[in-house]
């Protein structure tokens, strides 16, 4: 289910962050991928059932994925993301800056 005003929506209507069109998730995924300490993990909604997804493979953004809650393949066309941060790393490399 989606409404263009307020984004996805879950089977039971509460809302989610918009997603962001394939094409921008991956350039803004980029930008941040440029500082090594991070990880990336896209996130997408079922266009079967509305639940929320999360690819297990970081800074890989596939075409299609399987829906952990009903099972049915959506085709990504649209996807979020999360940034997983090493801050150990994160310290080291700012401290040879």
């Amino acid at each position: 289910m989606s409404d263009q005003a307020t984004g996805p929506r879950g089977p039971t209507g509460e809302r989610y962050p918009s997603d962001l069109p394939r094409e921008e998730a991956m350039a803004r995924a980029s930008t941040l991928l440029r500082d090594k300490a991070s990880e990336i993990y896209f996130k997408y909604t079922c266009e079967h059932c509305g639940e929320r997804n999360t690819f297990n493979d970081p800074n890989t953004l596939w075409s299609e994925g399987e829906c952990y809650s009903c099972g049915k393949i959506s085709k990504v066309e649209r996807a979020g993301f999360m940034v997983v941060l090493d801050m150990k790393e994160a310290r080291k490399r700012k401290k040879e800056i």
